[in-house]
């Protein structure tokens, strides 16, 4: 039997993606979140997509998928990050399982954690027990053992040699978040720390950042900055994005607040993003705000218009009025 997975799993995929690598001259825009938190826009399919393809991921003994995987894409492949990863052809014939989990040489904990970069195809895994990462080809091939010697709460590649990690944001006196190492752990660059607080706290958020990939380069949200970074493959980082936030911004000594003030203000009255997707017309961002936990924003890069979408006015999903088909949650 085979199970239906449309190919908008995430917003990100009803949007146009440019699959290609190119090193495009950074334009820092700014994005004016403030003047546009309290607006409710109607979010209708046809506004972002032309049309809607349906995948059938093929089922098989070695593959069995149960609704909760995290799946990327290329051009030729569905990427399935599970207990185990898999490698799906873009028209859902299975094609290989990648490395294998346990606790042996070459072998990761679980895919879960793990991730695609873009820029040279290779498959990144967790080794914790190395305090390392695992690499493979997304042809199934293993790479190599990057042994970083750190413990970060993320980290992403930035190119096959240069990895960006980020610890969780418990010192308030320390001089970076997120550092950018080599493949044996030595530090080479870094985001410096603007958002000292006093002492050290015990709190910290999985979503504390946020890092996705746009034309192969990485690019960074900290929690507490209103900027978005973008890597050059040699570990430079440059401001791309300025997030007009106002009095929506997290304010520093928010972590020498107690807890339930901290807990209860965090999502309550703050922007607090969860996700961000960017293609070369579009910046998305899910976000918390006003107690609703999945909210979006959408930023026309071309013209700066922006529309919010709060999670009330899409309880019923985006309005699929292109194939009549149901909506998408």
């Amino acid at each position: 039997m085979k199970r239906l997975i449309p190919l908008l799993l995430h917003l990100a995929t009803i949007l146009i993606i440019n699959y290609s690598c190119n090193n495009n001259r950074i334009e820092q825009k700014n994005i004016s979140v403030v003047d546009n938190i309290n607006k409710s826009s109607l979010l209708i399919l046809s506004d972002y997509a032309e049309s809607i393809e349906y995948i059938p991921l093929e089922t098989t003994d070695i593959a069995l998928l149960t609704g909760d995987e995290r799946i990327e894409f290329n051009a030729n492949h569905f990427i399935v990050f599970a207990q185990e990863c898999y490698i799906f052809k873009r028209n859902g014939y299975f094609l290989r399982k990648i490395g294998k989990e346990g606790r042996g040489p070459n072998e990761y904990s679980s895919a879960r954690s793990g991730y695609f970069f873009p820029g040279d195809s290779l498959l990144f895994f967790n080794d914790p027990s190395r305090r390392g990462l695992i690499s493979y080809s997304i042809k199934g091939s293993f790479m190599k053992n990057s042994m970083l010697n750190r413990d970060f709460l993320m980290i992403r590649s930035i190119s096959d040699s240069l990895f960006a990690g980020y610890r969780a944001f418990i010192q308030g006196d320390s001089d970076w978040n997120t550092l950018i190492v080599n493949c044996k752990g030595d530090s080479v660059s870094s985001i410096p720390n603007k958002y000292h607080f006093e002492g050290n706290s015990n709190m910290y958020f999985n979503h504390e950042v946020v890092m996705y990939y746009f034309n192969c380069a990485l690019h960074v949200k900290e929690m507490y900055s209103d900027t978005i970074f973008s890597f050059n493959d040699k570990g430079i980082h440059t401001p791309k994005f300025i997030l007009e936030l106002g009095n929506l911004n997290i304010p520093q000594d928010i972590r020498n607040w107690d807890f339930e003030r901290f807990r209860n203000s965090i999502g309550r009255d703050f922007f607090f993003v969860n996700e961000i997707f960017e293609t070369d017309k579009y910046l998305v961002f899910k976000y918390n705000h006003d107690n609703r936990r999945n909210n979006l924003m959408i930023f026309n890069k071309q013209t700066g218009e922006i529309d919010n979408f709060p999670e009330n006015e899409r309880s019923g999903g985006i309005n699929n009025d292109v194939d009549g088909g149901p909506n998408f949650i």
